[in-house]
């Protein structure tokens, strides 16, 4: 169900003259009390890179608490960064294509700035991806890494353009993934445990009341991917977008708008309690039917421990 079908079933559970702006904040809320339960997305993120000798590191701006995270792994061995292209200046124009992707694979571009930072400009990528001829268009960003979104087995060119030198030309490197099965897993600790034995990470508070991610053992060297597998909080529906829809199931939309007029029912300065209370017991059984479908789910389709070919 979209904005719009949900706001009209709100009014057809629970006539009200509320805008519609305050009934999709409720909506909102319902869908945080979802995302606590960890009903949200799963998602991986792999912004974040080792740095030798750190072990505290800031939460990428989609994960806000160790709770949303299941676990998360470590290369084993660095990106090849210059294995696509070697290093070379910058320009406008192709780049030479020193060798192709063992395996398919994102394509990361390195860029180090050399002096006066550039104007990047951006770099149009051609290659295949799943079978097809694919173009991505990569916005390159000084001193740092940036991912191709597809993954290529092929690459048939690369070019840059609109770039513009500074007072000595920046570098370029472009690379590929070390092999997907090549990480060491780590398993979130609720403990400040310093006899731990086990790769393990766990959740620091700074002075301000900040929150990072410690990784225990210590990374010894920089530059190894960190992928995180977390879940994602739902996003905020807007009144605005009344095209959107909720992030889960489909089947469960509704609880969403039975939740909305469970808000109406109580605000107010005569609290409507009998409906409000019937409406939370419908809101209450969803999320009942939410926990069991769950449960069915991991019954027939039993979470396993994933092979890898290092282990062999």
């Amino acid at each position: 169900m979209n904005v719009t079908a949900l706001l009209a079933l709100v009014l057809k559970l629970y006539p009200h003259s509320d805008t519609s702006a305050n009934v999709v904040t409720y909506m909102n809320m319902a869908q945080k009390d979802l995302s606590a339960e960890g009903f949200g997305l799963i998602a991986v993120d792999e912004t974040l890179e080792t740095i030798a000798n750190d072990d505290e590191y800031t939460y990428p701006s989609t994960i806000e608490d160790i709770s949303q995270i299941e676990y998360l792994e470590i290369e084993k061995d660095a990106d090849e960064i210059d294995y696509v292209v070697a290093s070379t200046n910058m320009k406008v124009g192709s780049y030479t294509i020193a060798n192709q992707p063992a395996s398919a694979s994102r394509i990361s571009f390195t860029v180090t700035t050399v002096a006066t930072a550039d104007t990047l400009g951006t770099i149009v990528l051609v290659g295949t991806s799943d079978g097809a001829t694919v173009t991505e268009t990569i916005t390159p960003l000084a001193n740092s890494r940036v991912w191709s979104t597809n993954v290529y087995t092929a690459i048939t060119s690369i070019t840059g353009s609109s770039w513009v030198t500074g007072s000595t030309a920046d570098t370029i490197k472009v690379g590929v993934q070390t092999d997907r099965y090549n990480y060491t897993k780590y398993e979130p600790s609720y403990k400040d445990d310093d006899t731990c034995y086990s790769n393990t990470f766990r959740q620091n508070y700074t002075s301000a009341g900040g929150k990072t991610m410690v990784l225990y053992p210590v990374p010894a060297t920089s530059g190894y991917n960190i992928r995180i597998r977390y879940h994602k909080y739902l996003t905020d529906l807007s009144a605005d977008s009344a095209s959107a829809s909720p992030e889960f199931d489909s089947r469960f939309h509704e609880m969403l708008a039975v939740y909305a007029a469970y808000m109406l029912a109580s605000v107010g300065a005569s609290p409507d309690t009998i409906q409000a209370d019937r409406f939370y017991q419908q809101y209450d059984n969803y999320l009942t039917a939410l926990w069991k479908d769950r449960m069915n789910k991991e019954r027939v389709y039993p979470r396993k421990p994933r092979d890898n070919k290092q282990w062999h």
